[in-house]
């Protein structure tokens, strides 16, 4: 199919320490793509796009081009009395943008010589930590906490997405309880605390002639929320004997 060649790459690499009480990894991926996109994918189908440029390997208007970057931490260590200690962390970055022209879109009054019609930029931060203590040969609990945020930007004279900013956070608390080897009882609870908060956006439609036709418009959001759950629980299991005579 006409300009839909593309080119692609991945990389990763880690490094970690392992020690008697202790692991810790880190690792770093990459990825990477650019693309053609069959004309008329996006923006009004031009039938000129169609026609053979003598290049099946190049990549011509419409495109798009894709990074990813992503770092992950983790971090387990084994400390006394019984007490194991989980630690992780993350952070991504992906930026996606797609390239045009502007008459292709009904932009209205642009930069002509402008071919970014969409760019979405997404920044993702989260940690997660817990422990893990086994009291007795009969009892054990576990309690920590996460945290996630996100940034999400939107440019180009294209519309998808206004621009965002969200936040999740939580704490929790488990305890098992096993008084025998046929039952265990479980108790838990959870808080949550979490917030969206959008921007108000719009996108406008413009004959070719510059006049204004219709417009498509998006709310400002601004909302924040919390959650509370707990959970109890008892599991017992049976064994079934069997004999079998000859």
């Amino acid at each position: 199919l006409k300009n839909t060649a593309g080119q692609e790459e991945a990389f990763e690499a880690s490094i970690g320490r392992v020690s008697t009480t202790a692991v810790t990894t880190v690792t770093f991926n990459r990825y990477g793509l650019d693309v053609g996109l069959f004309p008329g994918a996006i923006g009004f189908p031009q039938a000129f796009g169609l026609q053979p440029d003598g290049n099946n390997r190049d990549i011509d208007f419409p495109s798009q081009s894709v990074r990813h970057d992503k770092i992950i931490f983790n971090h387990r260590q084994d400390l006394k009395d019984g007490l194991i200690w989980h630690f992780d962390a993350g952070w991504q970055n992906n930026d996606r943008q797609e390239f045009s022209f502007p008459e292709f879109h009904s932009a209205g009054v642009v930069d002509p010589n402008d071919r970014l019609s969409l760019r979405l930029q997404l920044q993702t931060f989260s940690l997660s930590t817990h422990l893990d203590h086994e009291l007795k040969s009969d009892w054990a609990v576990a309690y920590g906490g996460s945290f996630e945020s996100q940034r999400s930007e939107s440019s180009g004279f294209e519309f998808l997405l206004p621009g965002y900013t969200m936040f999740r956070a939580g704490a929790f608390a488990v305890a098992g309880f096993q008084p025998s080897e046929r039952a265990r009882l479980t108790l838990g609870g959870r808080l949550d605390l979490g917030q969206n908060d959008a921007e108000a956006g719009v996108r406008r439609v413009f004959d070719s002639e510059g006049n204004l036709r219709d417009s498509l418009e998006v709310a400002a959001v601004d909302g924040l929320f919390y959650n509370a759950a707990a959970s109890l629980g008892d599991r017992k299991s049976t064994r079934l004997n069997s004999s079998h005579a000859n």
